[in-house]
């Protein structure tokens, strides 16, 4: 089957898909309190117990669906910029893999909250936790600028859409590493606020994905030099 006709479809099911997984992960680990000394914290965590696994797994299908969303992307644009959708592509299966890194960090909590009395690791995994989906955040806006600037230069989807995409990742390259320099999780509070644009721009091409598919470009062909006699 030609990639064509099903990838922009499923890129479209996955930007949505990834929203949602994200969001109830999230949610799922937002029972947990986190505001009263990693003493309390380990408590919460172990009287959640049942939810922070849960919330592993809509972590695990997170990273799975943004490797599907990275290939099926490198499918729309490879067209337009063989190299920089490469570029995009290993950005985005990086951010994947550090999925893995917050797993781990969550499965290690949860078996420290069991012998709540190491306190000083719970605190070391407590602080390296925001500072791992910093540093996810980074690698998901470069793979998503680029990803958006192909969508652009090659008119795949509307330009307000791309256009939306290419200055919301930007936005999130430049100020995820200034949150973090500043010792800030992105996704806590106000710092979160710099993510809208780029929800903004994934939440209407992934709707427009599905709906409309994508214009392909012809892929661009060198003609042969003429033989000179």
């Amino acid at each position: 089957m030609n990639s064509d006709r099903y990838a922009p479809r499923v890129a479209g099911f996955a930007f949505l898909f990834l929203i949602v997984t994200g969001l109830v992960s999230g949610a799922l680990w937002g029972g947990v309190r986190t505001t009263h000394g990693i003493a309390d914290t380990l408590r919460s965590i172990s009287e959640h117990s049942g939810a922070v696994r849960l919330s592993v797994v809509f972590t695990a299908v997170s990273g799975l669906t943004t490797l599907v969303l990275a290939a099926m992307l490198y499918a729309v644009v490879v067209r337009a910029d063989r190299n920089l959708a490469i570029l995009a592509l290993s950005c985005r299966v990086v951010e994947a893999g550090l999925y893995v890194v917050g797993m781990l960090n969550t499965l290690a909590l949860l078996a420290l909250s069991q012998r709540a009395s190491d306190t000083a690791t719970g605190d070391l995994l407590m602080t390296l936790r925001p500072m791992s989906s910093n540093i996810g955040a980074i690698f998901f806006a470069l793979g998503s600028a680029l990803y958006s600037y192909l969508l652009l230069r090659a008119t795949s989807i509307p330009v307000v859409l791309s256009a939306t995409g290419v200055l919301g990742s930007l936005l999130i390259l430049v100020g995820v590493p200034v949150q973090t320099a500043l010792g800030r999780s992105t996704l806590d509070g106000v710092s979160a606020l710099i993510w809208v644009p780029v929800a903004v721009f994934e939440i209407a091409t992934g709707v427009w994905l599905m709906v409309n598919g994508v214009r392909v470009a012809p892929a661009h062909r060198t003609e042969p030099e003429a033989v000179h006699a």
